[in-house]
C-alpha cells in the first residue's frame, strides 16, 4: 500500500468513527495529500493561510452534524481540518489553539509517535523501513520519495484478492479474518505473490514440504509472533529453541510493526491473543524459556507478562521500587495486561507499589517530625504528610479484595501488610509516649468538641441550609479523598480534629453535639459509664438527635444515609426541603469493619465516600449550601488481630471493658498496656484510670479493624466542610452512552468492556457501572466496575471522556449463575439507567 493511500484509509475511518478529525502536520509533510482528500459528504478545511476564516468555517459546519432540520450530507457528514503545525503539549498551549476544541468534540491525528511522517511512512510501507530510516537520517525526504520506494515491487493479485498488498495488512488479514484465505485461493497466482511478499517483507519461506495454503499460514503467525520474541531477547535463546524459524535481524522492523498492528487494533487482538496462547502451547515457552534471566520489553507471550509480574514483587521485595515502578510502566498497553483478570493484578500490584514508596518516605520522615503531640499531628496532616501511607494502605486492601484470582501478588500484599505494621508501630510508640508526656487533648489543635459549634451553629445563625453528616468511623485519609470528590461542587477545607477519649462511638458521636465543648462528660446509668452534654446521658442515637430538635425545633430534620439514598427526589424535597438543618447519618464503616466478613469491609469500605457525594449532589439541588461532615473516631485496618499477638488486660476493677481500652481502676501494671489517669487525658468520668494496649494490639483476637483505643489513626478525624456554589445540575446536551462489549455472552466472573461516552456540554462524566440478574426494578446487584484507571477508587464511579472509550472490568459475584445478566451505566444522582448491555452467561460452556 502507498503512503498516501494509507494515510488516507487512516484518516477514513478515523472519520468514521469520530465524525470530526483535526489533523495536526507540524512537518507540513502532507499538504498536497490533505488538498487531494476526499470521503463521502466530508468537509475538508485548510487552516493555514488563515486560522480565523478556517476557524469559522469549521463552526458552520460542526453545527450542522447531528441537525435534523439539515440535509442529508450537512446532518450526516464528517468534518476533516487540516493544520500546517503541531498540536500544543501542554495545556496553556492548547488553549491558544483554535481547533483543540474540535480535537476534543472529535479527535486528533499526527500528535502520537506513531503518527508522525517517518512512522506512518514505516507503517504504509515495512519492509521499506530501512531505508526509511536512513532516508530520515540523512535528510528530509517528501511524500513523493517515499512513494518511490514501493513502486519497484507491487502485488496487484495480493490486492484483488484481499484489497491490500501493504505485508502488515495482508499478514494480519490472513491471521485473523476467517474470509481472508478463501478469497486469497479464488484468485490464481495470488499464492506466489504471498510467498514472494513474505520472503521480502519478513524473511519467511515455509518449511519444506508445506505447501498448503492453510498449513503456510500456521507456520507464518508461528514464526510472526516467536521472531519478535526471539529479537526483543537480551540474551541468547535457550538450546532447546534454537531450531525453530524466526526471522533475521534486518526484519526486526517489519516484525514489530506486524506485532503491534495485531496487538493494537481491535479487528486483530483477540485473534493475536489465542495465537500467542497456541503458539506458547506448542513449543512449551514457560517451561523452556520461563527461567531466563531476563525476558524482552514487549511480552509477546502471556508467560512474560507473568514473570514480569513476579519481577516487580522481586524488586519491591529487595527494597527497589523505581525499577518496580518502571516495569509496571514500561509496557503499559501490553495485551496481556489488559485481560480483565490480569487488569485487577496489575493493578492491585501499582497499588501495592505506591504504598511502598509512601511507606519509604514516612520511614525516613519518622523519626524527624519532633516528638510533641502538636508536631507528630502537624507531620501527620499535612499536605504532603503521613496520612498519605493509611491511604494507599486502604487502597491495596481494598484492590485485593476486589481481585478475583491474588495468588500471584499474595506475597507482595504480605510484604504491604507487615511493612504496615512497621511503620504504623513505630510511629505508634511516638504517639504513646508523647500523650503520657502531655496528656490529651494537645494544646493548639481543634477539637471534636468544638464542631458543632463552630462550623455547623454559625451558618445556621446566618440563615444559611446546612447538612451535617455524621459519618461513623471515618479516619482522617478518607475525609481527604472526600475534600477531593466534593471540590466540583465548590470551595472545600479539610480540616483535622482530636476526639474525645475514649474512641467509641457513642463517646464520639456525643462530642459532634450541640454544646459538647466544655460541657463533654461520662456518667454512671446503672452498671455503665455513658456520654453526657451537661449531666444529659446521650447513650444513642435517638437520645442525640432530640438534643438537636429541643435546640432548632421544626428547622431541622435527620434520617439514614441508606434512607436517603432510596427516597425519590421529590419525596425527599418534601420531608427536607424546608429544614434549615439536615444531619445525615452513616454507620456503614463501621458495620462493614465489625461485621462478619474483613473481606467485605475492605471491598467497600470506601464505597462510603461515593454515597456522601450523591447525597450531597441531591441537596445541592434542593438549596442547600453549607456542609459539614466529621466523624466520631477514626480506625485500624490490619488482616488481624491473631491470637498470639493479643495482650493481657491489666487487674483492676473496670467499669468500661472495650477491645482496645478499659476505664476504671487499675491495681497493678501489665505488659504491653500503657495506664493514664482520666485526668491527665481530658475525661470527667466517676474513674481514675484509662487503661489502652501501647501498640496495634487488642485485648481480644478477632478482625484487624478495631477503633476504641488510642493511636493516630482512631483519635484523628477529619472536619470536611463544603460552601456549595448555586447551581443548577446542567443537562448533559444530547448525551450518548453505550456500554459495548465483543461478545453476547461471557465466559468469565471478570468481564471487560469498553464504554463510549458522547455529548455536547461536558468534556467528561463519572457514571456508575454495575451488573444485575435482571433487567427488572426487582433485579439485584450482582457486580460493578472493578479497580481499574477509569475507575474513582474514592467514589467508585468510573469517569468517562467525551468522544473515547474507555476500558472497564466488571467483577461478577463468584456465586452467580444465572442464564443472563444486565450490564448499566446510570447517573449516580439521578439513578437514571443511561444504557444497559445483556449478556448470556457461557461461563459453564
Amino acid at each position: 500500500m502507498s503512503l498516501t493511500s494509507y494515510v488516507k484509509k487512516r484518516l477514513t475511518d478515523l472519520l468514521e468513527e469520530k465524525r470530526v478529525v483535526v489533523w495536526y502536520d507540524g512537518e507540513e509533510a502532507f499538504g498536497e495529500v490533505a488538498r487531494s482528500f476526499a470521503a463521502p459528504d466530508c468537509s475538508v478545511i485548510f487552516a493555514k493561510t488563515s486560522r480565523l476564516s478556517a476557524r469559522r468555517r469549521a463552526d458552520e459546519v460542526l453545527s450542522c452534524l447531528g441537525d435534523s432540520g439539515q440535509p442529508s450530507p450537512a446532518k450526516n457528514g464528517t468534518l476533516l481540518i487540516y493544520c500546517a503545525w503541531s498540536r500544543g503539549r501542554t495545556q496553556e498551549e492548547r488553549l491558544q489553539d483554535p481547533f483543540e476544541g474540535f480535537a476534543l468534540i472529535g479527535d486528533g491525528f499526527g500528535d502520537q509517535e506513531a503518527e508522525t511522517f517517518q512512522a506512518l511512512a514505516r507503517l504504509a510501507i515495512p519492509d521499506r523501513a530501512n531505508e526509511i530510516d536512513r532516508l530520515f537520517a540523512e535528510g528530509r525526504p517528501t511524500v513523493a520519495i517515499l512513494e518511490g520506494l514501493g513502486e519497484s515491487v507491487r502485488y496487484p493479485l495480493l490486492q484483488e484478492a484481499l484489497g491490500t498488498d501493504s505485508m502488515v495488512e495482508v499478514v494480519a488479514r490472513l491471521l485473523f479474518r476467517d474470509d481472508a484465505l478463501s478469497k486469497l485461493m479464488g484468485v490464481t497466482g495470488s499464492i506466489q505473490e504471498l510467498l514472494r511478499l513474505l520472503q521480502a517483507g519478513l524473511g519467511f519461506t515455509p518449511p519444506p514440504r508445506v505447501t498448503g495454503p492453510a498449513s503456510i499460514v500456521d507456520h507464518l503467525g508461528r514464526y510472526v509472533v516467536f521472531s519478535e520474541f526471539a529479537l526483543a531477547l537480551p540474551g541468547a535463546l535457550p538450546d532447546r529453541l534454537t531450531g525453530v524459524p524466526r526471522s533475521p535481524e534486518a526484519y526486526r522492523t517489519a516484525i514489530y510493526c506486524l506485532c503491534d498492528r495485531m496487538r493494537g487494533s481491535d479487528d486483530t487482538r483477540d485473534g493475536y491473543i489465542a495465537l500467542g496462547e497456541r503458539v506458547e502451547k506448542a513449543l512449551r515457552l514457560p517451561e523452556i524459556a520461563g527461567e531466563l534471566p531476563e525476558l524482552g520489553p514487549r511480552e509477546t507471550f502471556p508467560f512474560e507478562e507473568r514473570a514480569s509480574l513476579k519481577r516487580v514483587q522481586s524488586f519491591a521485595r529487595a527494597g527497589n521500587l523505581t525499577a518496580a515502578e518502571q516495569l509496571i510502566k514500561h509496557e503499559p498497553k501490553s495485551v496481556w495486561r489488559n485481560i480483565p483478570e490480569r487488569a485487577l493484578l496489575w493493578k492491585v500490584a501499582t497499588r501495592c507499589v505506591d504504598f511502598l514508596t509512601a511507606v519509604e518516605t514516612w520511614s525516613a520522615n519518622v523519626f524527624r517530625t519532633g516528638e510533641t503531640l502538636r508536631e507528630l499531628i502537624q507531620a501527620y496532616t499535612a499536605r504532603d504528610g503521613h496520612w498519605q501511607t493509611d491511604r494507599q494502605q486502604r487502597l491495596v486492601e481494598q484492590g485485593a479484595a476486589a481481585c478475583a484470582e491474588d495468588d500471584e501478588v499474595a506475597s507482595l500484599v504480605a510484604l504491604c501488610r507487615e511493612r504496615y505494621t512497621e511503620v504504623v508501630g513505630a510511629s505508634q510508640s511516638l504517639f504513646i509516649r508523647a500523650v503520657e508526656r502531655e496528656g490529651w487533648p494537645p494544646e493548639g489543635i481543634s477539637r471534636q468538641s468544638q464542631v458543632f459549634d463552630k462550623q455547623v451553629a454559625a451558618p445556621l445563625e446566618e440563615r444559611k441550609k446546612t447538612v451535617y453528616f455524621l459519618v461513623d468511623s471515618m479516619r482522617y485519609e478518607m475525609g481527604r479523598d472526600l475534600g477531593l470528590i466534593l471540590d466540583p461542587f465548590g470551595p472545600v477545607t479539610v480540616s483535622s480534629a482530636v476526639t474525645v477519649l475514649p474512641t467509641t462511638t457513642p463517646c464520639g458521636m456525643a462530642a459532634l453535639m450541640p454544646g459538647a465543648d466544655g460541657a463533654f462528660t461520662l456518667v454512671e446509668a446503672g452498671n455503665e459509664l455513658v456520654p453526657a452534654i451537661a449531666g444529659r446521658p446521650l447513650r444513642h442515637s435517638e437520645d442525640r438527635m432530640g438534643l438537636i430538635r429541643e435546640k432548632y425545633g421544626d428547622r431541622f430534620y435527620e434520617l439514614p444515609l441508606g434512607e436517603f439514598l432510596a427516597m425519590p427526589q421529590r419525596k425527599l424535597q418534601a420531608k427536607v426541603g424546608k429544614a434549615d438543618l439536615v444531619v445525615v447519618r452513616t454507620q456503614e464503616i463501621d458495620a462493614l469493619g465489625e461485621g462478619p466478613s474483613l473481606y467485605l469491609a475492605r471491598k467497600l469500605m470506601s464505597d462510603i465516600l461515593g454515597d456522601l457525594r450523591t447525597a450531597t449532589d441531591r441537596l445541592i439541588g434542593m438549596g442547600f449550601d453549607t456542609f459539614v461532615y466529621a466523624a466520631d473516631h477514626g480506625h485500624v485496618l490490619l488482616p488481624e488481630v491473631a491470637p498470639g499477638s493479643v495482650i493481657q488486660p491489666p487487674p483492676g476493677d473496670w467499669k468500661m471493658k472495650k477491645r482496645r481500652c478499659l476505664l476504671g481502676s487499675s491495681v497493678a501494671r501489665a505488659p504491653g498496656v500503657t495506664i493514664l489517669r482520666t485526668s491527665q487525658i481530658g475525661i470527667i468520668a466517676p474513674v481514675k484510670d484509662y487503661a489502652v494496649p501501647s501498640g496495634l494490639t487488642a485485648f481480644e483476637a478477632g478482625h484487624g479493624y478495631f477503633h476504641e483505643g488510642l493511636s493516630m489513626q482512631e483519635c484523628l478525624i477529619p472536619v470536611v466542610v463544603l460552601q456549595a456554589r448555586d447551581r443548577n445540575r446542567p443537562g448533559l446536551g444530547g448525551q450518548e452512552v453505550e456500554i459495548r462489549y465483543r461478545s453476547d455472552r461471557f465466559t468469565s466472573s471478570i468481564i471487560g468492556v469498553r464504554i463510549w461516552f458522547n455529548a455536547l456540554l461536558p468534556e467528561s462524566f463519572g457514571v456508575r457501572v454495575e451488573a444485575y440478574d435482571g433487567s427488572g426494578a426487582k433485579a439485584k446487584l450482582i457486580g460493578d466496575a472493578a479497580d481499574c484507571d477509569a475507575r474513582d477508587p474514592a467514589t467508585g464511579l468510573v469517569t468517562l471522556i467525551k468522544g473515547s472509550e474507555v476500558q472497564v472490568p466488571v467483577r461478577i459475584k463468584d456465586d452467580f449463575a444465572g442464564p443472563s445478566l444486565e450490564l448499566r451505566a446510570s447517573d449516580p444522582t439521578t439513578g437514571a439507567i443511561l444504557h444497559r448491555l445483556k449478556l448470556q452467561n457461557a461461563k459453564m460452556e
